[in-house]
């Protein structure tokens, strides 16, 4: 992880531990990081 990304998107922190607790909403997740990344180009 980039310090770009930690900066655009401090989410990604509480989302990689999401991850790892629920692993049956990857594909959910996924979907949040993807939003988040348009958000940020």
């Amino acid at each position: 992880m980039t310090k770009f990304e930690i900066t655009c998107r401090p989410r990604l922190f509480h989302l990689t531990k999401v991850y790892f607790v629920v692993v049956n909403n990857v594909e959910e997740i996924n979907n949040e990081i993807a939003e988040n990344t348009k958000m940020c180009e």
